[in-house]
């Protein structure tokens, strides 16, 4: 009785690392704008300029330290998708075609300056995937975590957020993850798999 007890332990811990192998995989490079660090409250990132995994258009961007409210979500730096004028943020990754993506990032904006709604438009595969919004007096000032759920058509998708505010004060954008979503069957194969090879060994072991 305790071998199939410890055998069933066995399978719930393998399920559960699978799982979590899935969550953790985050496909984005520099989601979270650490890289590089910038010793000063801002720095202003020009239009097909690049920082590691990002490239700016528009108006360009700027990468955020100390400079504005709120403070980042994720570490220390954030993005203002604005310079001015509607600015974004693109990134290539690697995709399998078919495969369903979660995309999460967290959405703020700067504090007092501008409309006190911003706008903020996701891009993939060049096409519009979805528009959000961020209201300073709504969100009492505090970050928003949104989700939406991208589906690849090719070996390489584009990934882009995109600020539409006019002016100054735009959107801010911090801690964004893109993580392939598993299929259905891969959870119900592999307990299905890992029980039959649980029963083979205990016959083994009669």
């Amino acid at each position: 009785m305790r071998v199939y007890v410890v055998w069933a332990f066995v399978v719930l811990f393998l399920a559960m690392a699978v799982g979590s192998v899935w969550a953790d995989a985050n496909l984005l490079a520099n989601g979270d704008f650490e890289d590089p660090f910038i010793n000063q409250p801002w720095a202003y990132i020009a239009p097909g300029s690049s920082i590691p995994g990002w490239t700016a258009s528009g108006s360009g961007v700027v990468l955020n330290n100390t400079f504005g409210q709120p403070a980042a979500y994720s570490g220390v730096q954030s993005v203002e998708l604005n310079y001015y004028g509607p600015a974004g943020l693109w990134q290539d990754i690697a995709t399998t075609p078919g495969q369903t993506y979660e995309l999460t990032f967290a959405m703020a904006g700067q504090y007092n300056t501008g409309p006190s709604t911003k706008g903020m438009e996701i891009r993939w595969e060049n096409a519009l995937a979805g528009t959000v919004t961020w209201d300073q007096y709504q969100s009492g000032g505090a970050w928003e975590l949104h989700s939406l759920m991208l589906t690849a058509t090719g070996p390489t998708a584009r990934l882009e957020f995109w600020g539409l505010v006019e002016g100054d004060g735009g959107p801010y954008v911090d801690a964004a993850s893109l993580n392939a979503v598993p299929e259905p069957s891969t959870f119900i194969s592999l307990p299905v798999l890992l029980i039959g090879t649980v029963g083979l060994a205990l016959r083994r072991r009669k």
